[in-house]
């Protein structure tokens, strides 16, 4: 690594100091947790959704991107 990026030389903006960790990802820890212990969840927090996107839907986000 070079000697300027070093950690220990980087300092953060006071706005960088206040941000804190997405909510999404401790519920994917707890969702994981759940998993291991063999329970069954339906994992909807992060990323894709495992059920396809309805023809409603579909229709309706192309009405929304078309109206503009």
């Amino acid at each position: 690594m070079h000697q300027d990026l070093a950690p220990s030389s980087l300092k953060l903006s006071s706005f960088a100091q206040t941000l804190c960790p997405e909510i999404a990802f401790e519920v994917l820890a707890v969702a994981r947790n759940l998993k291991a212990q063999g329970k069954e969840v339906v994992e909807l927090q992060i990323g894709d959704s495992p059920f396809p996107t309805t023809k409603h839907a579909r229709e309706a986000g192309l009405r929304a991107i078309e109206s503009q």
